[in-house]
């Protein structure tokens, strides 16, 4: 199915985004376990993952990937942009 998109989650994580897609009528489809294959997420338009999921998977090749939003969490830690000098 094209336009869909899809969220990998464990539990109910990402659970505001499926409330937000369904609210905007974007179909979504719920992942759980491994990454989907890159023919899996084939067609779809959007792919929603948990930052520190997609951090811990390798270097999966997102250029393969639908447009990817990595989700961070509450953790203090955060990256910040260098300033221009």
């Amino acid at each position: 199915m094209n336009d869909r998109a899809i969220v990998i989650q464990h539990g109910f994580e990402l659970s505001d985004f499926k409330t937000l897609l369904a609210k905007m009528g974007v179909p979504t489809e719920i992942c759980s376990g491994a990454l989907p294959t890159a023919e899996s997420l084939r067609g779809a338009a959007i792919f929603v993952i948990p930052g520190k999921r997609l951090a811990e998977s390798g270097t999966p090749n997102l250029s393969l990937w639908p447009r990817t939003v990595a989700v961070g969490d509450d953790s203090r830690q955060v990256l910040l942009p260098r300033s221009r000098q």
